[in-house]
């Protein structure tokens, strides 16, 4: 499945970002190189990756592979951590290469989850997340190396033996595969489509539902309608455009990820982003 990459530009001098999300909209199918750890600190982590659906409850974490694709769900009264890190960080170590086919294999091989990481792993991950958010808001000169310290422990954490993939994960995955095959569908016929516009009836016939069975359907496995589903993902894919095409026009970029009015382009970037999109252009380049 093609996806839009999700940028990083928070950070300057170390491929490494923390921050947090709410939970309170959906963040759409997308990928990116880098690894995504994502930490339930409140409510429950609904996530969709490749194609498979994880519920991570208040306290666990699941490791997002480099080059897969993920997808969140909207959830209320939800917080969550999430860091996201290239394996460039740990350049410079003397066997570099093999060490990062090493983690790559085992973060194929391991569990996502840390649902079956023994009580003192758990309490050593919660504490190195606390000192990881505690290190975002201090400018000392040694920020960057306690950083890559903590990171370096949870990238070891992830990858030990111990923690291969287990027998009874799938007791912990979204039960429905039916319902997701579903869904995994119409994502890859926005995927195709986004550019044109696109009639709710439509994407119910492609997957054999009425109109009306398919708009409860939607709602009930992503917890938001498919029009903001879909608006969400034409501003992303506009969020690609913006950075990776600087002399394209704003009315070029509306157009080209299916928006019918600049007007109307103008306003659900500002609403989902809470900015303009030449601001957002100005800030990312």
């Amino acid at each position: 499945m093609y996806a839009p990459f999700m940028f990083n530009t928070t950070e300057t001098s170390i491929p490494y970002i923390l921050f947090y999300d709410n939970g309170d909209q959906v963040v759409p199918t997308h990928w990116h190189k880098e690894i995504e750890f994502s930490y339930s600190i409140k409510g429950e982590t609904r996530v969709l990756v490749n194609d498979r659906m994880y519920e991570i409850p208040e306290g666990e974490a699941i490791l997002i592979n480099g080059g897969d694709t993920h997808f969140y769900f909207s959830t209320k009264d939800h917080k969550r951590i999430v860091i996201i890190l290239d394996l460039e960080i740990i350049q410079g170590a003397k066997d570099y290469l093999d060490l990062r086919r090493s983690l790559v294999h085992a973060f194929s091989n391991n569990s996502k989850t840390t649902f079956n990481w023994d009580e003192d792993d758990k309490k050593r991950l919660s504490y190195l997340l606390h000192r990881l958010e505690a290190l975002n808001h201090d400018p000392g000169p040694t920020r960057n190396l306690l950083i890559r310290a903590h990171v370096f422990e949870m990238l070891y954490m992830f990858s030990q033996e111990k923690n291969r993939l287990a027998d009874d994960e799938e007791y912990h995955v979204g039960s429905s595969n039916k319902a997701m095959t579903k869904l995994e569908r119409v994502f890859s016929f926005i995927e195709e489509n986004y550019r044109r516009p696109i009639m709710l009836e439509e994407v119910a016939d492609e997957i054999g539902f009425d109109s009306s069975y398919f708009t409860r359907f939607f709602k009930r496995y992503t917890h938001t309608t498919f029009i903001a589903y879909l608006q969400a993902y034409r501003i992303t894919k506009a969020q690609h455009l913006l950075v990776s095409e600087p002399e394209m026009a704003i009315g070029q970029v509306a157009e080209e990820v299916g928006f019918q009015s600049i007007k109307t382009f103008n306003r659900t970037f500002r609403e989902l982003t809470n900015t303009s999109p030449l601001k957002f252009r100005k800030v990312n380049i």
